[in-house]
């Protein structure tokens, strides 16, 4: 980015980070600049062309008829103009007046009802940390003054550095000095007022600042990115930097020593420059955006610095940045380009989608530490980046106050699909899978804390709705069926799945490749019988003809069988022609909405991690025992250790629903029923009508083998 100079003195480059208050993100925004007038006595542009500079054809500013600005703004414009004022190269932007428009919002912006000027507020609660980061919601800055929205949508690289000054002036009146240069300030600007989608991307939205959203499939590793180069003549060893300007290191001709001048000696060290973390990230259209017939579409994303390993592939992310083109090099070693230009994103902020956030664990995410603004600002990813901290403590006292209700848990079942009538166990079961359990490492060891869940029944009992429902929660959740997926896909996606729902990993050893992968993720599956209607003489692995190794793997089996009878089915036909009306009966309305459930949801899972208490572990080994017991006389397994931890699981599960650092007896007596009412539905034998549950890890009932012995023996 360049800067007219005055008549007699051509145009110059600034390098960003040789500029005070500047955070140093040379690539990400062209040439970052201090936003101080006074270090530029530059003149309004005047000609096409300035002692041999010919500038390309400038872009004029599109500025809405309400420009937002009364009074000494309005004014402090036409003097911009009219005096001798620093313009922006190839702009009619007047420094002077844009840096006085940012003042204006980040020091007198109010949100309705408050008194205090938000951002000013903001500043000062993290000005003590090391590197600052303030997180800015466009949608003020359009509300506040538009003009200035408007020219940082179409001047981002020149724009967003002044609003890093202005924060870093904040600081340095309210501390009544100057800051050290080191510390760095950060502003990221997000939630624009309009969403672009990845496949409408054009050479119109080029150097703006866009808003699109979709699924990240792909991230590299981290890639030291030159910023600043340092140069040794290797004659004398005299040493001179040089900025990346404009994606470009310029080598030094000669030798600066005056008594060496010597040309083509200048050597770039490269082990003593200057370097940033950048990552490349590969992002496609969100799955459900997709036209129908068509293939997704994908962009490249370039992260810098902070933002580095902010999003994980099957993050489901709203990108804020500054879309550009590069042009393709014929040869590696050549600098001619082809005619044709690569385009990529280089990100200014990463917004999570708040699906991602549900099943956020402890050790990897932003709400994990603590739900405070210090954390708030300093995590560019994090949803809720303008929120004060009494907000921020007002949400988790909100939270925390729900949990505290002695009716949560029922409150719960009826928020989950409100709309499908009764099937409560089901949903209880459900519910606990969204919590979960705890994961436990010890050293050679690792125990799960993910639930998995099998829904298997007759067509039209709510399977797939059920299903469906649970996908909106899941952050990285994968919708996928016999109908939507190939065959070879489907049974390789399932014949993997035995590793991956005990260990959670996945071994791959194939092609000189020996790896093993992590796969920490629960899964919820629906079948349908083989003959469409389940067959209650049979067990449920001939119903639906799953490896009974597979089966196994599952905490809870549950049959949903379409069984008549009339009282039922009057209540329930009742219940879904109240649907169809204009106003739904109460019953079928959450009692929690789902963005309050989604956010509680995480807010346990992070902050939540109960222990078992001794007198609830002796409960649940006295039910293990008794549930071991009632197939001695038969002679048949009616439980075995898996039975077991998954009961850990689910008591753990119900003591995050109330927010409890423990385990209590009534949450043990509550898992050992859900693991009885799934079991005496597809553990029991169907010959004798007790439980067995050789039926689910062999796919054969004692008695059935004992039967067949018997015949081989006569």
């Amino acid at each position: 980015m360049s800067y007219e100079a005055d008549a007699q003195q051509p145009a110059a480059s600034l390098p960003a980070s040789s500029i005070p208050g500047s955070s140093a993100r040379p690539h990400a925004y062209e040439a970052r600049v201090s936003g101080a007038p006074a270090q530029w006595q530059a003149a309004p542009c005047g000609g096409d062309t300035i002692q041999g500079h010919c500038p390309q054809q400038r872009r004029q500013l599109s500025m809405p008829a309400t420009s937002g600005l009364t009074g000494d703004d309005s004014d402090a414009m036409s003097e911009g103009e009219t005096e001798h004022g620093a313009f922006v190269w190839g702009t009619n932007l007047v420094i002077e007046d844009v840096q006085h428009s940012i003042r204006r919002f980040m020091r007198a912006f109010t949100l309705e009802g408050s008194s205090e000027a938000l951002y000013h507020t903001l500043i000062k609660q993290i000005m003590d940390s090391e590197e600052v980061f303030l997180n800015i919601d466009l949608q003020h800055m359009h509300k506040y003054n538009r003009e200035l929205y408007g020219q940082l949508i179409a001047y981002p690289g020149e724009v967003i550095p002044l609003l890093d000054y202005e924060a870093r002036s904040i600081v340095e009146d309210s501390i009544e000095g100057e800051l050290p240069e080191h510390k760095s300030f950060t502003v990221l600007p997000f939630n624009l007022k309009d969403n672009k989608v990845i496949r409408d991307l054009d050479p119109d939205d080029m150097n703006t600042l866009i808003r699109v959203s979709g699924m990240v499939t792909r991230t590299s590793g981290i890639i030291p990115d030159l910023r600043v180069g340092l140069y040794r003549c290797a004659a004398c060893g005299e040493e001179e930097p040089r900025y990346l300007v404009g994606g470009a290191l310029e080598q030094p001709i000669k030798c600066p020593e005056a008594t060496c001048g010597k040309s083509m000696t200048m050597q770039l060290m490269h082990n003593l420059g200057t370097y940033n973390d950048k990552q490349l990230i590969k992002m496609q259209e969100n799955p459900n955006a997709i036209p129908e017939g068509e293939t997704p579409h994908f962009v490249t994303l370039f992260a810098y610095d902070h933002l580095v390993d902010m999003a994980k592939p099957g993050d489901r992310v709203i990108i804020t940045g500054i879309y550009k083109a590069q042009g393709m090099r014929v040869n590696p070693r050549m600098s001619t380009t082809r005619s044709a230009f690569m385009c990529h994103i280089d990100v200014v902020h990463i917004s999570k989608d708040e699906r991602t956030k549900t099943f956020a664990e402890k050790h990897d995410d932003y709400m994990a530490d603590d739900f405070s603004q210090e954390k708030t600002q300093h995590e560019p990813a994090f949803q809720l980046g303008t929120q004060s901290k009494e907000q921020l403590e007002a949400k988790e006292a909100e939270l925390q106050e729900l949990g505290a209700d002695p009716d949560i848990y029922e409150k719960l079942t009826a928020s989950i699909a409100p709309s499908i009538w009764q099937l409560d166990d089901v949903k209880k079961g459900l519910l606990c899978q969204l919590f979960g359990g705890t994961t436990k490492e010890w050293s050679g060891g690792r125990a799960r804390g993910e639930l998995n869940v099998l829904l298997v029944g007759d067509p039209g009992v709510s399977k797939s709705q059920l299903l469906s429902y649970v996908h909106k929660l899941a952050p990285r959740g994968i919708y996928t069926s016999g109908k939507g997926s190939s065959a070879v896909g489907l049974t390789a996606y399932v014949s993997k799945l035995h590793e991956v729902m005990e260990q959670q990993t996945v071994s791959v050893a194939k092609a000189g490749i020996i790896a093993t992968l992590n796969a920490r993720t629960s899964v919820l599956a629906c079948a349908n019988p083989v003959g469409s209607r389940y067959n209650p003489r049979i067990s449920v692995i001939e119903n639906i003809q799953l490896p009974p190794s597979l089966l196994s793997r599952f905490d809870l089996v549950y049959l949903m069988l379409d069984k008549a009878n009339e009282s039922m089915d009057k209540q329930l036909a009742r219940h879904l022609m109240a649907l169809f009306r204009e106003h739904p009966p109460e019953p079928a309305q959450a009692v929690i909405p789902m963005e309050k459930l989604r956010d509680f949801i995480a807010f346990a899972r992070a902050r939540c991690d109960p222990e078992l208490t001794d007198e609830a572990g002796q409960d649940l080994v006295s039910a293990y025992k008794s549930m071991r017991s009632q197939g001695t006389s038969r002679k048949c397994i009616t439980a075995t250790p898996r039975q077991l931890e998954s009961m850990i699981r689910l008591s753990e599960a119900l003591a995050r629903m109330r927010l409890s650092p423990c385990v209590e007896r009534h949450d043990v007596a509550e898992a050992v029923r859900l693991m009885k009412v799934a079991m005496q539905q597809s553990a029991t034998d169907p010959t004798t009508g007790t439980i067995d549950m050789d039926c689910i890890n062999i796919g054969v009932s004692s008695s059935v083998r004992q039967a067949r012995s018997e015949q081989e023996v006569s």
